[in-house]
Formats: structure tokens, sequence, C-alpha cells
């Protein structure tokens, strides 16, 4: 049907796909922040535990009344599946919806990697999520290869500590690089593969 494809097209952020619930999705925050549906058929249960998705567009797409509405929905929709916790993924880049998000957020997570930019956008992003209101600003360094940064030719790449130090942000934890984490996210309806 060309209205559920237009529709599925106009959605167009990440987590559905990491998921493997692309084909379950039909609406967004934006939608139901908008009056276009009640919260209900917008929330999709995943096949993990107790863990639910309500979908959004980019961040750039996301086109809500004002951010009160946006805090409003999400709220509504932790309320109908009696949510402890409620993730929000803002993706990468500041807007208006993120800023929202972390005005009310207990603890905001940065993501950063060994790239000089990926740290120095970190900090930058901690900054703007401090200015918002939010004081709980945590680090997970991701993708963080061990095995290369003890190599002798890798001695001047940036180290955990430097990450730390350069970002500005404590650190919550570290994501260690696992090519079978990488396979997952280009399969995901596959499983996470037990061997390569």
């Amino acid at each position: 049907n060309n209205y559920i494809k237009s529709r599925r097209a106009s959605i167009n952020a990440c987590l559905d796909l990491f998921l493997g619930l692309e084909d379950n999705v039909l609406f967004s925050v934006a939608d139901v922040a908008n009056g276009v549906c009640s919260v209900e058929p917008a929330v999709i249960r995943t096949n993990k535990n107790n863990l639910y998705l309500l979908p959004s567009q980019s961040a750039g797409n996301i086109q809500c009344p004002d951010s009160g509405k946006l805090i409003e929905t999400v709220q509504s929709a932790a309320e109908h599946i009696s949510a402890g916790y409620v993730i929000v993924d803002t993706g990468a880049g500041v807007n208006e919806a993120a800023d929202a998000m972390f005005s009310v957020c207990d603890t905001a997570v940065v993501v950063a990697s060994h790239s000089p930019v990926s740290v120095r956008a970190a900090g930058n992003t901690a900054r703007r999520i401090n200015d918002c209101g939010a004081l709980d600003v945590k680090l997970i360094i991701n993708s963080f290869d061990t095995e290369d940064m003890l190599q002798k030719s890798r001695k001047n790449r940036t180290g955990m500590l430097d990450i730390i130090d350069e970002s500005g942000i404590g650190l919550l934890g570290i994501v260690p690089y696992d090519y079978k984490l990488q396979l997952y996210g280009e399969n995901p309806e596959k499983g996470y593969p037990d061997e390569i």
C-alpha cells in the first residue's frame, strides 16, 4: 500500500533497523505529538525482554508543535508500558528535540570513539547538555580497541585517559571493539553471532 510505504519513508531514524523492526514501524513520536495517532499504535514491543521502541524521525525531520509536547509524548509512552527507565537516543548533533530531552533527563550519556573529532564533539555536546539543565553527564568510549592500542606502532594513538581528559566528561564505561557487534549491526534479524 502506497500510504504505508510513504509513512515508512518519512520515519528514517536508525534504531528500528538495529532492532530488526523496520517493517513494524508505521508511526513516530512526532505523529503522537501532533495528534496523528494515539501512543498505543506508535509504541512497538521488541523481541528483547521488556524493551519497547517509540520510533522517531531523523533529528532534522522531527516536526513537533513544541518541545513541551514532545516531552509529554515520551512521558505518555512511558506510562503506557509502565516503563522503569526511558532511554532517549538523540543521535549525533544538536537540535531542539535533543535539547528538550536534555532538559528533563536524569543522566545524559555521551558516546565517543578514539577519533579526535569524536572526542571534541563529545566535549561540545556535554557543554550543550549542561546548558540545557542536565547536570549528570557521563561518557562511554565506544569501539575501544585494546589490542590495537598495545601495538608499538600505535603508541601515539589517543588512549583511554586522553579521551576522558580531552572530553572533560566522567567515564561511565567502555565498549570494547568487537567485530561480531559490527556483524550484528549489519544483520540484526540474524541475532548476535556466537562465532565469526
